[in-house]
């Protein structure tokens, strides 16, 4: 039997019209969120802070006039949250070294080993330098950390707001009524997105890098804001079978509604997704079975028929891509987390009690990297547990899984309280939201974020059924002004980092508009007057005034290094007119290095500009700082080997040329072509700068040697095929294809002909190496041989009309030659 809600008088008066107002305002901030690409720029998070801000204060009003602050100073969710808020915001707060030595070794490390003793000189500066900071933070990315700490401050807000505006949770209904028709006009979004086929364009204007669906950039926020809806949708179906029958117009409605959002979910190819609304939908039938509720059988018939109507959805409006990723969750083909998992696990290792700070994963990631996995940043650790971990050591591990547990015990306590299904559905959705965040990030978009504390909100307020009775008396007791002190600081650490990242990012964006680099640079500083510690602003700002300087020999350096010039630091060919500007690049890089020294790009450019210095370390310091937090990255590595070309140390670029290519061959042709302008021999080059892979040693030999240089060219494709020959068994047809040509540039065909038949018996299905070996049988007249070659590219091929013309060739070459051999005599 449900235990009795005592009754609370209603307010009345401007404490009815507070408390309306703010849940007016929540649902529209609910409602809203996710359309500007789930509010993910700084402009739309300070409209959402802004927002926050003025429900907290509608709900404050309501707490004054009232007294009745529904057990909010006893809330362990609210703790909890400012607790992650608080801990997030400590980890950006400057300690004494030998503090920050115990709880963070690593940090400290790199704070010595990165930042020098004493800074640069300019010559337009003091003699005396300025001297390493003897406190640092416990985040090694303090600007994240704030960040991340003005979001949480935002959530811990916007959950005490609702708690007061939402009272005992009566509204519950009226939210899950919002949160379908939502979850319907997302669902509709996505589908229409999916059918028209601009995967990679929102709204048909904004293009994304990746497959998105819906107004998200990614799938998978697309699934976790469905999550919500889906699970009050859920609820109020059940309710609405309960109240008024399956036949109730209300209740098909809101099915054919369901079945669509699950269809949608489906369609997003979000597998993790789809894998968490089964579960969720298996963990709350058995929460109903271990209930023994009277109703549970009609809630099984009801699941099961939405099956049904889900798969009637798609069927309609799926196709074979989508059906062919979903197996592979019971085919055992889906994304494996488990090596991503281990490989990060090493941060936990290095930052096990306190973590590397909040929102510095990425940071930390890409300098503690020990192999190269590509051009890849990686922005989430793909488990909202290990990330808290990682982020925020064993305190914000401990908050995250205390947030999870009374989240749902509270969505638990709420449904044996009411018996109500609309509590099935809250706790479906917390469910929901708390396995996918196992294998995929997404609660940190700040629409779905506003959309589980809304969940959260409403079963922490229908599980507490103790409330204060209101107050005659003004004065406010210890505890209600140590909680309206918090609700402050969250309001004011919200608004304020939230409003300088909006300007920041203002002037930021003005910056890439710029016609002139005077106006560029003026924005961007502009922008650092908001964030003088964005790195990312003072790199856009070093960069600019490096462009500046070598604008005269672009070309000549472009000709060296390569389209990826203008990204990297050692166009060191300008003169001395251009010293100004280089000087300015010196102070931005400096300024940079200072404000996140795990990141290369700094030190490169200091490396590469020191002698515009008074006062500078050692080259060799600034190489080794670089190579130490970039370890896994190519590029790195090859502007070190840049840097030390520029000063003529060949031996040295040729070592760390070689580490590039080892990590990746993006730049082969720049380096070749530096070589080919230096006074190294290829022979050197073959055996100081590059890998021991012949492959590579081909794909070289057009950038490496000129025109008149046909006998070195020669001896080069002679040692290519040397080495090819001994190790024969190639996993790569490209190597194949590589060898049999230098054995064409050394005209030895016959050669050249085995050598591709040997890559074709290997691997069969290679297009390119068959249609090699065609051409190679066609220019020694081997034209049977080379006929059924053609006829396989053709029927193999059929939209490709060269294969055909080919065959076609092939064979009057082969009727012909035949012709002539029956006329001419043995």
């Amino acid at each position: 039997m449900a235990s009795p809600v005592p009754y609370v008088s209603s307010p009345s008066g401007e404490a009815a019209v507070a408390r309306h107002s703010g849940r007016i305002a929540l649902f529209a901030l609910f409602l809203l969120a996710p359309w500007p690409l789930g509010c993910a720029s700084p402009a739309a998070q300070l409209v959402l802070a802004l927002v926050i801000v003025g429900i907290a204060g509608l709900g404050l009003g309501y707490w004054w006039l009232t007294r009745q602050e529904f057990r909010l100073q006893r809330d362990p969710l609210f703790w909890i949250l400012a607790g992650l808020t608080g801990w997030t915001w400590f980890q950006t707060i400057p300690l004494p070294e030998k503090v920050v030595a115990n709880l963070s070794p690593q940090a400290v490390e790199w704070h010595q080993s990165l930042r020098p003793a004493a800074a640069e000189i300019l010559p337009d500066e003091a003699a005396t330098p300025s001297v390493r900071s003897a406190r640092l933070p416990l985040s090694v990315a303090p600007l994240e950390s704030q960040r991340l700490g003005s979001q949480l401050a935002a959530v811990t807000l916007l959950y005490a707001a609702g708690r007061l505006v939402v009272g005992q949770g009566h509204s519950l209904r009226l939210f899950a009524w919002t949160a379908s028709g939502l979850g319907l006009a997302l669902a509709l979004t996505g589908i229409i997105q999916y059918l028209t086929g601009e995967r990679e364009r929102i709204y048909g204007y904004f293009v994304t890098d990746n497959p998105s669906f819906g107004p998200f950039v990614n799938k998978n926020h697309f699934a976790f804001q469905m999550e919500v809806s889906l699970g009050l949708s859920l609820g109020l179906w059940l309710a609405e079978w309960r109240r008024g029958g399956w036949r109730s117009p209300t209740t098909i409605g809101v099915f054919f509604a369901l079945g669509l959002m699950i269809a949608a979910v489906v369609l997003s190819q979000c597998r993790g997704g789809v894998l968490a609304t089964v579960l969720a939908t298996l963990l709350v039938f058995t929460l109903l079975s271990f209930q023994q509720v009277t109703y549970r059988r009609w809630v099984g018939s009801g699941l099961l028929l939405l099956g049904l109507m889900s798969a009637g959805w798609l069927l309609w409006l799926g196709n074979e891509p989508v059906y062919a990723r979903l197996a592979t969750l019971w085919h055992g083909e889906a994304d494996n987390r488990t090596p991503l998992w281990h490989q990060i696990w090493r941060l936990v290792k290095i930052f096990p009690l306190t973590g590397c700070g909040g929102g510095a994963y990425t940071i930390a990631e890409l300098a503690t990297r020990p192999h190269t996995i590509g051009p890849i940043i990686s922005t989430t650790a793909h488990n909202e547990y290990l990330e808290a971990w990682i982020e925020g050591g064993l305190p914000r591990l401990a908050l995250t899984l205390l947030l999870v547990y009374f989240s749902l015990r509270a969505a638990f306590i709420s449904y044996r309280r009411h018996t109500d299904p609309l509590d099935i559905g809250v706790f479906f959705a917390l469910a929901a939201l708390a396995i996918h965040s196992l294998g995929d990030a997404g609660i940190h978009v700040p629409s779905v974020a506003i959309g589980a504390t809304l969940l959260v909100i409403y079963a922490a307020a229908r599980s507490s059924y103790k409330h204060c009775d209101p107050k005659a008396g003004r004065p406010p007791t210890f505890p209600s002004i140590l909680l309206a002190c918090v609700l402050v600081l969250c309001g004011g650490g919200s608004l304020i980092p939230l409003g300088w990242d909006y300007m920041s990012d203002k002037w930021q964006q003005r910056s890439l508009a710029a016609a002139t680099y005077a106006q560029a640079v003026e924005c961007l500083e502009r922008s650092l007057l908001w964030r003088p510690r964005n790195f990312d602003s003072w790199e856009q700002l070093a960069a600019l005034h490096l462009l500046q300087g070598v604008e005269v020999h672009r070309t000549t350096h472009q000709s060296l290094a390569g389209p990826v010039a203008p990204l990297l630091p050692a166009d060191l060919l300008v003169g001395g007119h251009a010293t100004e500007a280089l000087q300015a690049a010196v102070r931005a890089s400096r300024a940079a290095r200072d404000a996140q020294p795990l990141w290369p790009g700094p030190h490169l450019r200091l490396a590469a500009l020191r002698h515009y210095c008074l006062q500078a370390e050692e080259m060799t310091t600034y190489l080794r700082r670089a190579q130490q937090v970039g370890l896994a990255d190519p590029d790195v590595w090859f502007a070190s080997g840049q840097v030390w070309a520029a000063h003529g140390v060949w031996d040295k670029a040729l070592q760390c040329w070689r580490e590039s290519l080892q990590r990746s061959p993006r730049h082969l042709d720049s380096i070749a072509r530096w070589v080919a302008a230096s006074p190294i021999q290829p022979e050197q080059f073959r055996l100081q700068g590059l890998p021991d892979d012949p492959l590579m040693w081909y794909r070289a030999t057009p950038a490496l040697f000129k025109a008149d240089q046909a006998s070195a060219r020669q001896q080069w494709y002679a040692a290519v095929v040397q080495r090819f020959a001994q190790q024969s068994d190639w996993s790569n047809p490209a190597a194949f294809r590589a060898w049999a040509d230098a054995y064409v540039q050394l005209q030895r065909y016959p050669e050249a002909i085995q050598v591709l038949q040997q890559g074709v018996q290997r691997f069969p299905d290679d297009r390119l190496l068959r249609e090699q070996l065609a051409n190679q049988l066609d220019d020694e007249e081997r034209f049977a041989e080379a006929l059924l070659h053609w006829r396989w590219l053709e029927e193999r091929y059929p939209y490709l009309s060269a294969y055909q013309h080919r065959r076609n060739a092939t064979q009057r070459a082969l009727e012909l030659q035949q012709i002539i051999n029956q006329k001419t005599p043995d």
